[in-house]
């Protein structure tokens, strides 16, 4: 894999009140996958180039009005490529998904717009709240397959568009206000913090291909209709003290896309709360415990109302102690 680039760009600003940022990155990408068999002296040795050059624009601006507000409108490209395992024709287990997977040699390189619009409302310098807007278009998307004639063993396909719109609202506040009605200096250290995105996805498949796959226009494979994380934490920088609780979950999201007839595999929603703790002592110690995964919910996929497979990923709890010598 060899990549070469070079970018150039411009900052502009206008009175604190407006900033602008241009710029164009140019890559020369180019990547060779050789694929033998270790046991078949004479069996053909398989080469598969990738290789492309494109310039990648990307501009960022920010309107800044009274009372703490700004506006944000993003815009950049960017590309999707395959990587070694995805380009090659060899078979492998893959340890996650407990499937057996081969690579797809015909795969090209895909490409992304995004554009984004968001506004900020900041209470504080740490505080605020936003709303922001966005839209993807995909060119040439890799997903992942269910290799048509196959029901154990997926691959990887390009399909011809996706499209990707969507609202994410944010909120970032401590509790500092509770301290008019309770003197109380822990409310200042303890804070929420949530976002909620929810997303309306689309692929369209070439049309002299889209018969392998069963269905033609559907979800981006990937794509969950809605993604929520929410924090509660606390974090004392005098006693270097932190704590936090995490909730994250996602909605129903196709995992493998069905070919020959065979309906797509959905994974569904997955609820995950986590512990995080750190405290610092004797100026250069630092202690931290992690509970990961504490509802250890199921991870289960549903074939219509049939369920492919599940499991339980399990908890998990770690100990640490660190040493600074700065």
């Amino acid at each position: 894999l060899d990549i070469k680039a070079s970018y150039f760009g411009i900052d502009y600003s206008y009175k604190e009140r407006f900033k602008l940022s241009v710029g164009v990155r140019q890559e020369d990408f180019f990547q060779s996958v050789s694929t033998f068999n270790l046991f078949d002296d004479s069996a053909p040795l398989i080469t598969v180039t990738l290789e492309d050059e494109s310039y990648y624009p990307a501009l960022s601006s920010t309107l800044f009005i009274a009372g703490d507000n700004q506006f944000r409108f993003n815009y950049s490209e960017t590309a999707t490529r395959p990587d070694f395992k995805e380009l090659s024709p060899a078979q492998f287990k893959d340890p996650v998904l407990n499937r057996n997977v081969i690579g797809n040699p015909d795969l090209i390189t895909g490409s992304i717009q995004h554009y984004d619009l968001r506004w900020d409302k900041y209470f504080s310098a740490g505080e605020f709240v936003s709303v922001s807007l966005f839209y993807k278009q995909f060119i040439n998307p890799i997903e992942l397959i269910i290799l048509p004639g196959s029901s154990r063993i997926i691959s990887f396909d390009n399909a011809e568009s996706a499209e990707n719109l969507g609202i994410e609202l944010e909120l970032y506040k401590d509790f500092s206000f509770m301290q008019k009605f309770i003197d109380k200096e822990f409310f200042s250290d303890l804070y929420i913090s949530a976002n909620y995105a929810h997303i309306e996805s689309e692929i369209v498949l070439d049309s002299e291909q889209a018969g392998g796959q069963t269905n033609n226009t559907r979800p981006l494979q990937g794509q969950s209709p809605y993604v929520a994380n929410f924090q509660v934490g606390y974090d004392n920088k005098e006693k270097d003290l932190s704590a936090s609780l995490l909730f994250n979950v996602f909605g129903e999201r196709i995992s493998e896309a069905g070919t020959s007839g065979k309906p797509d595999v959905y994974e569904q929603p997955f609820n995950q709360i986590d512990f995080v703790y750190s405290q610092k002592f004797f100026d250069k110690f630092s202690f931290s415990f992690k509970a990961k995964n504490l509802l250890n919910d199921e991870v289960l996929f549903l074939v219509g109302d049939e369920t492919a497979r599940s499991y339980k990923k399990g908890r998990s709890f770690s100990l640490g102690l660190s040493y600074s010598i700065f």
